[in-house]
């Protein structure tokens, strides 16, 4: 995510979120093309503590890059160990006209279908 989108989300998350004391902020990826001129109809967000869980992650964002559905972006908000917090931190952000909540342990078939 290059430095521009970075702050924007950094702001949009300050105003969204609410915080009983500052802390630090976690990191927002977000895959996709994002520079498509249409937003992509879904957003996924996926909050992840740390990451290191067995390689789940990875698997997860594998399995998404198969989907033959294509209109999506994944948000991956890591280092919030609040899950709730970490969604809303990514929901602050997507583009999508749906959300999807993902772990970051789930698994996938192909579920990401054009009806």
């Amino acid at each position: 995510m290059n430095d521009t989108v970075a702050q924007r989300a950094v702001a949009r998350r300050r105003e969204f979120v609410r915080y009983p004391q500052e802390g630090s902020i976690p990191e927002v990826h977000i895959i996709g093309d994002v520079g498509r001129s249409a937003p992509p109809r879904v957003s996924v967000i996926i909050p992840v503590a740390d990451g290191t869980r067995s390689q789940t992650l990875e698997r997860l964002l594998e399995q998404l890059r198969v989907q033959r559905f294509r209109e999506f972006e994944v948000i991956v908000v890591r280092g919030d160990r609040r899950q709730g917090r970490a969604i809303n931190t990514g929901a602050a952000i997507a583009r999508g006209d749906i959300l999807v909540t993902m772990d970051d342990d789930t698994r996938l078939g192909e579920v990401l279908e054009r009806p």
